[in-house]
């Protein structure tokens, strides 16, 4: 998707394609890629202050295609949403794998599902639209906010799987035990 976007981009000199990896494993992107200014690599977790301070603050076209669940697309809409134009076009990829697609099917804003004619594990389109515009600062006040609810969420769910194998090594080492 990230060489695809880029041969858009080589063909719009005001474009410019920022691209989020939580690995840097780019084996696939041509070389020129790497040194064109058009072209900003950044990695680490999409959701994070690092990442997002190196954004621009008026993204037109977001495409997402992370990890494969509902809690996961959740949590970048609720970061992403500050980083976009007041009117923007979002494509989510594979939103008919696990249950990601739940985060589409109740979207409130303009989409089209274009599985059939783009993905068979789901290809979904929709237009942002900001309802109620706010300040810059204060904009960016709600970024660190939704980031900061985002990290909650996960500090949350690493909890909950740790303590999940705790009970299960537990149970296995009672019944060692008995």
């Amino acid at each position: 998707s990230t060489v695809a976007l880029y041969d858009a981009v080589k063909k719009n000199p005001a474009a410019h394609l920022y691209t989020i990896d939580i690995e840097k494993d780019q084996r696939f992107c041509p070389k020129q890629m790497f040194a064109d200014p058009q072209v900003s690599f950044i990695f680490g977790d999409v959701c994070s202050y690092f990442t997002t301070e190196q954004l621009p603050r008026n993204i037109d076209l977001l495409f997402t295609d992370t990890l494969h669940y509902n809690f996961q697309i959740e949590d970048e809409f609720e970061v992403y949403e500050h980083l976009l134009a007041d009117t923007a076009l979002v494509a989510i990829d594979d939103i008919r794998s696990n249950d990601k697609g739940l985060f589409f099917d109740k979207l409130s804003y303009p989409k089209w599902d274009l599985t059939n004619l783009c993905h068979g594990s789901g290809w979904g389109l929709f237009l942002f639209q900001r309802k109620n515009r706010v300040s810059t600062e204060e904009n960016e006040k709600q970024l660190e906010r939704s980031i900061f609810r985002v990290w909650e969420r996960k500090y949350a769910r690493a909890e909950a799987v740790i303590a999940e194998k705790e009970n299960t090594l537990w149970k296995k080492t009672k019944s060692v035990l008995k």
